[in-house]
């Protein structure tokens, strides 16, 4: 051989392709249980993955609308307009003894310690004021409230009864009222008095007080400007003195006089303390034609003029 001869280069050859082993018709039937497993397990997850994804799309599509923001704008708060007080230009009458304050329009009457009649006659009343309201055309009358008060260690119940001028007033036939958080009683409508009345009893810290409103017209015709100003009765806190005595009866002292008898309780004492009011009674004499009737401090009928 030649020396210098290069020996021929020689190709290299690529490694023979491996094949992987044959599965045995048993590892063959395992692996398929083992895919049949995987597909179901997939299975099973994408079922309930699926509601689930689409439950919670839906949840935050609602709280997307839910929390967009409408563009705000300032809001405008407005103060509330005050309710005018109606009474605010009204004058108050505050009982020097009595223990209360009320309030009326300057356009009323007030009497203090004297009533008035419907008669328009004025006699004393002590411990009581009366207010008189103006002329109203719309009832075509008017009405007088008045409050009188006196010292009692009397109930409410027993005040009543033993105050009552009316059989139709009587602690069983009042109907509860409540006079600036006091429980009182309340008769509307009597037929007491020339017209009739309504009337409030009410005690509290040992003073009695009888309000009368009386009027020609029905209390419903005059009950609203009545209840106005009964709204603005107070109490107050301080409780003056009182006498021991309870109010005369002014009819007392009107004429004719009423058939109220007289009690050495009753205050003031009357105006004529000699005078002897008889009751209005009269007495046929024996000629047939002639009447005579009581006088004197027994109230006695006169002598008939044959005696």
């Amino acid at each position: 051989m030649d020396p210098f001869l290069k020996p021929e280069e020689e190709t290299p050859q690529d490694p023979p392709e491996q094949f992987p082993p044959t599965q045995t018709p048993n590892e063959i039937e395992e692996t398929k249980k083992v895919s049949r497993r995987l597909i179901f397990v997939a299975s099973f997850l994408l079922a309930i993955l699926i509601p689930v994804s689409i439950f919670g799309y839906s949840q935050s599509k609602k709280n997307s609308y839910k929390s967009v923001s409408m563009p705000s704008s300032t809001p405008q708060v407005s103060t509330p307009t005050p309710t005018p007080d109606p009474t605010s230009d009204w004058k108050t009458y505050n009982a020097t003894i009595g223990a209360y304050v009320i309030k009326y329009p300057s356009t009323y009457t007030v009497l203090e310690n004297r009533y008035s009649g419907v008669d328009g006659v004025v006699v004393e009343a002590p411990q009581s004021v009366q207010l008189i309201s103006s002329y109203s055309a719309t009832t075509k009358s008017n009405f007088s409230l008045r409050v009188s008060y006196s010292a009692t260690k009397l109930s409410l119940d027993k005040f009543v009864d033993a105050n009552s001028n009316c059989t139709y007033i009587s602690a069983t036939k009042g109907t509860k009222y409540i006079l600036d958080n006091n429980p009182s009683l309340i008769y509307k409508d009597t037929p007491c008095g020339p017209y009739g009345t309504m009337e409030i009893f009410s005690v509290k810290n040992g003073s009695g007080y009888i309000i009368t409103v009386e009027s020609s017209a029905s209390y419903d015709q005059f009950k609203k400007d009545a209840d106005q100003v009964l709204s603005t009765f107070k109490f107050t806190n301080s409780i003056n003195p009182s006498p021991s005595c309870r109010p005369r009866p002014a009819c007392l002292d009107a004429t004719p006089r009423c058939m109220i008898p007289e009690t050495s309780d009753m205050c003031p004492p009357s105006p004529t303390p000699q005078q002897t009011f008889c009751t209005q009674e009269a007495k046929l004499c024996t000629d047939g034609k002639t009447y005579v009737s009581r006088h004197g401090p027994k109230c006695e009928f006169d002598l008939c003029p044959t005696q």
